[in-house]
């Protein structure tokens, strides 16, 4: 199936469930990139839904994902490093993976922080792909969210 094919099949999935939808270079682009993760076209919308729909952060559900230690622990590092996770996500992940490897820590937390704050769940695409699906400016407000949350929560 051509690029095209997948996006003119897709499209009546997504505007099913999110009427405003419109083709845009974003959409499309999720759409491509995302595509091995599809079964089926069914599967697209729900796939998609972090590009529709704002993270609804819940702190007390992050937190039985990882202790709020390892929270703010992580959130003190993507925010340092930030500007640069942006800019270079896939160059800046692996100091990132050295860093939280130099605190003893899984990379596994850090991904799974990064994608909360970018979908609101902790698996899926890898997270060079969320950010440049998402955009640089929507990614940095999406962890600056979580890291704040994170901050307020821990005060």
């Amino acid at each position: 199936m051509t690029k095209k094919d997948l996006i003119d099949r897709a499209l009546p999935f997504i505007k099913k469930q999110y009427p405003e939808a419109s083709l845009t270079p974003a959409l499309e682009h999720a759409i491509t990139q995302l595509q091995p993760t599809f079964k089926t076209l069914s599967d697209i919308p729900t796939a998609l839904v972090f590009l529709f729909e704002q993270p609804m952060y819940n702190y007390d559900e992050l937190c039985t994902i990882m202790p709020a230690e390892t929270l703010v622990t992580v959130s003190s590092i993507v925010q340092t490093h930030l500007s640069s996770l942006i800019k270079e996500p896939e160059k800046t992940l692996e100091l990132l993976k050295k860093e939280t490897a130099r605190q003893s820590m899984p990379s596994k937390e850090l991904f799974q922080f990064l994608r909360y704050a970018l979908m609101n769940t902790i698996s899926g695409p890898a997270i060079h792909e969320l950010i440049d699906i998402l955009g640089s400016d929507e990614s940095r407000k999406r962890i600056e969210t979580l890291i704040a949350l994170i901050h307020t929560q821990n005060k």
